[in-house]
């Protein structure tokens, strides 16, 4: 009898061990799904977020970029959540005091604490923000750029997500006024990759012409569309590589747009290389492609127009003569891709051959 009862609890202990185990692992299989949907790009709404950190010290760091810590509210119409987390400076160029008195931020999240909120599956995240306190063609220079993201986005889904926060900048000490501005995340290259089935590659020296022609075509027309001239597929400049399949040629996908013409930003000059006054000033740097690849890009770009002028059309935020600066700015390159001569001499006659190793970019010794 004593040992039929130790057979039975042995019995009931191995099944119970059992349930709790399988039980255990679904929530923790449940846990890592759910932590991997992008709760915070799957919406283009903007969202109101308060950072509180020591103001004063975030706005002096602009060499060491040390961590340091912050809370994070944001609110919804149902609740109000607040998290602990990290921010730094980061960027070389709008860190100095002379170009921008407002640095680009990093921000580094628990991913324990996250979970259940908008920003589950984070832990560092890029903020897009203003270059001058209380300057308003600067905010605008931003949401041109937020902008011309999200016009990537309706060209092609390999492209990077952001979404737009109104915030308050807040001083824990209360040393400082509080600023009252918008930003922008930005998604991050791992969390793309992975949504797009690959991995980023680190290695330079990718020749463009090594990239699915097809994509760099597009992205080319969408870097001349925008008057962009500040990026380098082979030096990695302002592009990531991702491989999405060993079989097949790697993607290039590109970012940071306030040198484009587009924005104008107050600090962006024409890279001296290509001989042009203003960034304003169209440079096509795409290389040769088939015809059929042109021209089916071309389709596309014509088949996206009223999503892009409706995209800019419905942004409250822009002003009016922003607005039409920009969409007068893209009809220029609607034309020059429709007319014939245009895009002979603009864009077919301007494709670099394979051997083209003219074009350098300032700053850094070598070859594009």
């Amino acid at each position: 009898m004593r040992r039929n009862s130790t057979h039975y609890i042995r019995f009931i202990t191995v099944i119970l061990f059992s349930v709790i185990y399988t039980v255990t692992a679904l929530a923790h299989t449940s846990c890592q799904n759910h932590s991997t949907e992008n709760h915070l790009f799957g919406k283009n709404s903007i969202i109101d977020i308060d950072l509180i950190t020591n103001m004063k010290k975030l706005r002096k760091d602009h060499s060491e970029s040390k961590y340091q810590k912050a809370i994070l509210i944001y609110r919804t119409k149902q609740d109000t959540t607040i998290l602990n987390t990290e921010i730094r400076t980061r960027g070389n160029f709008r860190k100095q005091r002379s170009i921008c008195n407002f640095p680009p931020i990093q921000m580094r999240f628990d991913s324990v604490s996250a979970i259940g909120t908008i920003f589950q599956g984070q832990t560092r995240l890029k903020m897009v923000t203003h270059c001058r306190t209380n300057r308003k063609p600067y905010l605008q220079n931003m949401f041109q750029e937020y902008l011309i993201y999200r016009t990537l986005n309706i060209i092609t889904d390999s492209s990077y997500r952001v979404r737009l926060a109104r915030i308050r900048y807040i001083d824990k000490k209360g040393r400082t006024d509080t600023i009252v501005s918008y930003t922008f995340f930005k998604e991050r290259s791992r969390d793309l990759a992975i949504r797009l089935g690959g991995k980023t590659l680190k290695v330079k020296r990718v020749h463009p012409t090594r990239t699915i022609h097809s994509h760099m075509n597009k992205i080319s027309l969408f870097q001349y569309m925008i008057g962009n001239t500040d990026w380098s597929v082979r030096y990695l400049h302002n592009i990531k590589i991702i491989a999405t399949d060993s079989k097949r040629l790697p993607i290039a996908i590109p970012y940071d747009f306030d040198w484009s013409g587009a924005v104008f930003a107050p600090y962006s000059e024409p890279n001296e290389v290509f001989d042009i006054k203003s960034v304003r000033e169209r440079v096509y740097r795409g290389y040769v492609v088939q015809d059929k690849i042109l021209y089916r890009n071309i389709r596309i770009f014509n088949r996206k127009k009223e999503m892009i002028y409706e995209l800019y059309n419905n942004f409250e935020l822009l002003t009016e003569s922003e607005r039409k600066q920009t969409l007068k700015y893209y009809n220029q390159f609607y034309r020059i891709i429709n007319r014939p001569a245009s895009l002979k001499h603009n864009i077919i006659k301007e494709a670099r051959r394979y051997n083209d190793n003219s074009a350098i970019i300032v700053g850094l010794d070598h070859d594009l």
